[in-house]
């Protein structure tokens, strides 16, 4: 009888061993690091896909890659302003480059843009920089998934374009259903200007000299996409651009290795590996009593890039040999306000290195502070601040409210985390 008395109590005391709650765990907003589809694009790369007249469709699949995220996140000097409300946004910048052979920043390039919502389905955009004149542009949503972009400039430029997306929700892997998502666009740039109406051939190469395309396909951890121009006078194929990636390891599993390939032009390829990892620490903060642990994310990456020297007045007759470089990165999120980078460059001799600060509330501020330490003369250079400022009348308890956009927001104490979808965690972990 006291044998069994005693089982009794043990089994019943790992039973509720078992059903013990686990201990809250507070999960920051992602900044500097992180899944590329739970951390929203910095003012920097929304800006930066705004700052040619040409459109580039290739660089929006480009800015989804987490290793070209933290090679770029927050490591350029500058200053990124924007005023968003619900149907209109105003976007500021101002670029800096610091040469290590110059003690005084260089502004490299500014834009503005403003972006006004017509209707539900039209829109208008005018916008210029240093790296175009003013132009203005218009985007028309004609059915759902396709619509109509077109744009023209002071100097007598045009494009217009069409863009259609198709999502098929029946794509089926290892019992599981997995969404297709499809995208292609086509865009034909013009020349107002050029009068020239000798022959149809003539009219047709001088008003479009050439026809861009551009498709994408995501399925799963895998995606690819493809851009190219053809020129309607020689009807050949120009600036192939390419690029594939694939992640390696289920959810379940661990946390997925990416592997991405790019190929920029006939001459320059790029190969690169990356990975995003979640972490649980103990809550370090005194005045923090909401929860135990403290969820924090690191990533790194090593990118390969093969692409023509430079030849000499020697060598300018003779073929251009390929260069292979390599650049490495790591990041860590240490809470909701602070993150640290790094970017080491061996062929410059020289380590980046980044605080990034954080302020959530609106006016939301990100500031990154960045160094650079060349190990072949020993020196440490100040680079700049990367100021980024969010203002408006969208407040963050507004964009926290949202489905899409609460996991960018989210900070409260979670009773279980294993029951959270975070893809990077391991499932089944629990805390009693």
């Amino acid at each position: 009888m006291g044998n069994s008395n005693s089982s009794q109590e043990r089994s019943s005391n790992a039973g509720s061993r078992k059903k013990a709650p686990a201990a809250p765990i507070l999960i920051p907003p992602s900044f500097g690091v992180g899944p590329s589809d739970k951390m929203p694009l910095t003012l920097q790369m929304e800006q930066e896909l705004h700052s040619t007249f040409q459109p580039d469709f290739f660089r929006n699949v480009q800015v989804t890659d987490p290793s070209y995220r933290l090679l770029t996140d927050h490591m350029q000097p500058g200053l990124w302003i924007q005023s968003k409300t619900s149907k209109s946004k105003v976007s500021a910048s101002l670029q800096f480059s610091k040469d290590d052979n110059d003690d005084d920043s260089a502004l490299a390039g500014g834009t503005i843009l403003g972006e006004r919502s017509l209707s539900d389905a039209i829109s208008a955009q005018i916008r210029g920089g240093t790296q175009m004149g003013p132009c203005l542009s218009a985007d028309i949503k004609v059915l759902p998934g396709f619509s109509l972009r077109a744009a023209a400039n002071t100097a007598g430029k045009a494009w217009v374009s069409g863009i259609g997306s198709y999502n098929i929700p029946t794509v089926r892997r290892r019992q599981q259903r997995m969404p297709l998502s499809l995208v292609g666009a086509t865009w034909l740039p013009l020349d107002l200007d050029n009068t020239a109406t000798t022959t149809t051939k003539a009219l047709l190469s001088d008003k479009i000299p050439q026809i861009h395309a551009f498709g994408a396909v995501r399925v799963a951890g895998m995606a690819a996409a493809v851009q190219s121009q053809c020129s309607t006078e020689t009807w050949e194929l120009q600036n192939n651009q390419l690029y594939w990636t694939l992640n390696f390891t289920d959810d379940e599993r661990g946390p997925p290795l990416q592997i991405s390939l790019q190929q920029q032009d006939k001459n320059v390829q790029t190969l690169a590996l990356s990975q995003t990892v979640s972490f649980d620490r103990y809550q370090l903060n005194p005045v923090e009593d909401r929860a135990d642990y403290v969820r924090n994310t690191a990533g790194w990456t090593v990118q390969l890039q093969s692409r023509p020297s430079s030849p000499t007045n020697a060598e300018a007759t003779a073929e251009a040999q390929s260069v292979a470089t390599a650049t490495m990165a790591g990041a860590w999120q240490v809470n909701r306000a602070v993150a640290l980078k790094a970017i080491v460059q061996p062929q410059q001799h020289s380590i980046d290195l980044a605080v990034i600060l954080k302020r959530w509330r609106h006016p939301r501020i990100t500031c990154s502070i960045l160094t650079r330490h060349n190990w072949s003369n020993h020196t440490t250079r100040f680079l700049g601040l990367g100021l980024e400022l969010e203002t408006g009348s969208i407040a963050g308890t507004q964009l926290k409210a949202s489905s899409a956009d609460a996991p960018h927001y989210q900070d409260d104490p979670v009773p279980n985390a294993s029951n959270k979808p975070f893809p990077e965690t391991r499932v089944g972990k629990n805390r009693a």
